[in-house]
Order: C-alpha cells, then sequence, then structure tokens
C-alpha cells in the first residue's frame, strides 16, 4: 500500500476541522431574519405605530376627493419616468396590504384602496410620459 502524501493529510485535517468549526459554531440570532419569532412587546409596538401613521393620513390627502396623480405619487408636475418610478415604489412599500395584514381587515382594506389608487397615478402618469 502506497504512503500517504503528508501535504495531502495536512490540508485534510485542516478541512476537517474548519468544517466542524463550521457545523459547531453558535448560532448568532440577527433580527432582520424572515419569519423569526418577535417577542409579544415587539409585535404591539409595530402595531401601535402602523396604527398611529394610518391615523395620521386620515386627516392627510388620502380623504380629500380629487386627487391628482402628481398628489397621490408625491411629485412634482414636471417627474420623468425614472422620478414616477422611484415614488411609486415608495409608496406602495408605505401602504401594502401584506405589512398591516396582521392588525385587521379595516387596514387592509385601507391599504387596498391606497394600492389601487396609487397604482392608477402611476399608469396615468406613465401614459402621459408616453404621450408625449
Amino acid at each position: 500500500m502506497p504512503k500517504p502524501d503528508t501535504f495531502f493529510l495536512l490540508w485534510t485535517v485542516i478541512a476537517v476541522v474548519f468544517f466542524l468549526f463550521i457545523l459547531l459554531m453558535p448560532k448568532r440570532i440577527s433580527q432582520f431574519i424572515p419569519g423569526r419569532r418577535r417577542s409579544k412587546k415587539d409585535q404591539e409596538a409595530d402595531d401601535r405605530r402602523i396604527r398611529a401613521f394610518y391615523a395620521q393620513e386620515k386627516v392627510d390627502i388620502w380623504n380629500k376627493r380629487g386627487l391628482t396623480p402628481f398628489e397621490i405619487l408625491g411629485v412634482g408636475r414636471g417627474a420623468g419616468r425614472a422620478e414616477i418610478e422611484k415614488a411609486f415604489k415608495r409608496r406602495i412599500k408605505q401602504y401594502h396590504p401584506d405589512k398591516v395584514l396582521h392588525l385587521g381587515v379595516d387596514y387592509v382594506n385601507i391599504a387596498k384602496e391606497r394600492t389601487i389608487l396609487i397604482t392608477n397615478a402611476r399608469a396615468e402618469l406613465l401614459k402621459k410620459l408616453d404621450r408625449s
């Protein structure tokens, strides 16, 4: 039987030690892991923050009828395609129904209405840009 090469054995031992270190290393819990269980205190704090946000928004532009697409997206009249897309993404992230799903049906319905308004405003503005 041939004698094993010492260089090969050294690297094999290093690799095994490295993989054992990775496997046995204690796991750190990050607060940004999706699906991680959060404390009841954290959940309640988020719920209060979201409810306060929607309560404040009731007195903002959303109760005004006849909103222009520019007001809905929060852009100026001379906005270009990139600015419209950026404002759309910002508003959708802010008012997406999945963000308030845990708060109940009322908040989900408000979020759905606003999402529809935001999407229609974006479509209308982009259509105007394409015509000109």
